[in-house]
């Protein structure tokens, strides 16, 4: 993305701010009305559009779920990103011309353009040259992680920050990495 702004957030619950969600559905399976009289999303949630067919999960519902944790004042929208490159980049012009002012997604089309700007980058560069900031997850790959509590393993001089001990016990634990062979 070419454009970039620096934000500062302190003490903030949302109030006045909407929130664009784009994710694969919201509510393909029914649990957005007992989610808002649940106090679990704000009765301002709006959905633009929705993609309601079979193995949806309704990952976009619990990501505006996280969202109203985190800023419980804000309103929020939805729209999928799930029927194509054209649409979800018409999402992200979708959701800040309604008036979303913060858009995220965790979305990832393999088929999206690598030394070039293509649909849905430009669709951001644009929301973001327009005032909304845009933040998109790097990857949502389940269980291909490392998961443990933190252990401190002390004070990295060149960072000037305490790091995490990566490891469950006397050995380390490796997470799996391929390169192509050649590859640096």
């Amino acid at each position: 993305l070419s454009v970039a702004r620096k934000i500062q957030i302190s003490n903030v619950d949302g109030t006045g701010i909407t929130v664009g969600v784009l994710s694969d559905s919201f509510n393909a399976k029914g649990g957005m009305s007992g989610d808002i009289a649940s106090g679990e999303l704000p009765a301002s949630t709006t959905v633009l559009q929705d993609n309601i067919v079979s193995g949806s999960t309704d990952e976009g519902r619990a990501m505006a779920q996280i969202v109203h944790d985190v800023a419980p004042c804000a309103s929020i929208m939805f729209a999928t990103a799930f029927t194509g490159m054209a649409a979800f980049a018409s999402n992200i012009v979708a959701l800040a011309n309604a008036g979303a002012k913060v858009i995220v997604d965790d979305v990832t089309y393999f088929g999206e353009t690598a030394y070039q700007d293509g649909p849905i980058a430009q669709a951001i560069n644009q929301v973001v040259q327009a005032g909304a900031v845009y933040f998109s997850a790097a990857a949502n790959n389940g269980d291909n992680g490392f998961e443990a509590p933190f252990i401190d393993a002390g004070l990295n001089a060149t960072l000037g920050e305490h790091m995490a001990k990566l490891t469950t016990g006397g050995t380390p634990s490796l997470l799996p990495l391929t390169l192509k062979s050649g590859a640096d």
